[in-house]
């Protein structure tokens, strides 16, 4: 049973995470720039028109994310 290379595997036979990690990291930030970019903006804009001042002053209190950007 010999051992047979494969690329994005380990001896075991088990993939690589990391022989992934480039495609993944380039999935998670096209994910975050549509939300980020285009579905946050739009949910905004509909509690903007549903509730108003008292949304904006709640929106102002708030962080979206851990840092303010």
């Amino acid at each position: 049973m010999g051992y047979s290379p494969h690329l994005g595997s380990h001896r075991s036979g088990h993939p690589d995470p990391s022989a992934m990690s480039p495609a993944v990291f380039v999935a998670l930030v096209l994910l975050w720039s549509i939300f980020a970019f285009r579905v946050i903006p739009h949910e905004e804009r509909q509690l903007e028109a549903l509730f108003g001042d008292d949304y904006l002053d709640y929106k102002r209190s708030v962080r979206r994310w851990i840092w303010r950007f």
